[in-house]
């Protein structure tokens, strides 16, 4: 039973302990940048944005390079599924990175998301503070994410 009991209450614990880490350790960067329009193209400049992230030191978690291989953007069940566990990855990164030059209602839920966790988010390298930068929102009828 006490086994049981703590499986469930780890579920609503702090997230916050597992992003704190060692200062001179790698830190989990998550790699937000839009994956609508042109898939291929954009899923290209996501491992680059990642592979720079990997070529400083650090640990990128790029859903792009995750979920479309096995989750199609075009399948609304799949996708929304795929978008959801991107906002679970997320919850244990220390940092966001946001990429490229249009952010869809995907990207800005990622930044959202991680602004509400406390989480670092910097575009261009430098820090979001904790109202979004001024960037235009999707139109209606544009993809997420």
């Amino acid at each position: 039973i006490r086994q049981a009991a703590k499986q469930y209450l780890d579920v609503f614990r702090d997230r916050q302990q597992e992003r704190v880490q060692d200062q001179d350790g790698p830190k989990l960067v998550y790699i937000c940048a839009p994956l609508r329009g042109d898939v291929e193209k954009n899923i290209e400049f996501a491992r680059q944005k990642a592979q720079e992230v990997f070529q400083a030191g650090d640990i990128p978690v790029c859903p792009h390079l995750m979920f479309p291989p096995i989750a199609d953007p075009e399948n609304p069940q799949q996708d929304q599924a795929a978008r959801e566990m991107g906002l679970r990855l997320v919850e244990s990164c220390q940092e966001v990175h946001v990429y490229g030059p249009e952010w869809t209602e995907g990207v800005w839920a990622e930044i959202r998301h991680a602004m509400d966790l406390g989480i670092q988010v910097k575009t261009d390298q430098k820090t979001i503070g904790r109202s979004p930068p001024r960037r235009q929102a999707p139109r209606k009828g544009k993809g997420a994410r």
